[in-house]
């Protein structure tokens, strides 16, 4: 329920639904547990509440695979931008910018490649 609440952009739904349940699915494998930490991670963040959408991030970069990580690193280092801490911002850019280039996923390479540059200007 709370994955679909995500997708259809029911974002505070979608927290409802998955956070208060989330440590009861321990039965669950690593790749499924990561889609519904993603989905509340990316649920704070669609609704701006950046504070709130890093330690879920995080947790879907310990069970998610290697090739997605650098999509979460990527949406830490907005959080922590959007929060005013650059320093961090930037040690999860150049992070997610190594599993990008190992990846190879141009098109996420350069996006990141150029939001580095703009931390760095700032």
């Amino acid at each position: 329920m709370g994955v679909c609440c995500y997708y259809d952009g029911e974002y505070e739904r979608a927290i409802e639904a998955l956070e208060p349940i989330l440590h009861k699915l321990k039965a669950f494998a690593p790749h499924e547990l990561a889609v519904y930490y993603y989905s509340v991670a990316d649920s704070y963040f669609r609704l701006n509440k950046y504070i709130d959408a890093v330690p879920f991030y995080e947790k879907h970069t310990l069970l998610c695979y290697n090739n997605e990580k650098g999509d979460s690193l990527f949406r830490i280092g907005i959080c922590y931008r959007c929060l005013g801490d650059i320093e961090i911002a930037q040690e999860y850019f150049v992070e997610a910018l190594a599993y990008f280039r190992r990846y190879n996923d141009t098109d996420r390479l350069k996006y990141v490649e150029r939001e580095l540059e703009r931390s760095t200007d700032n």
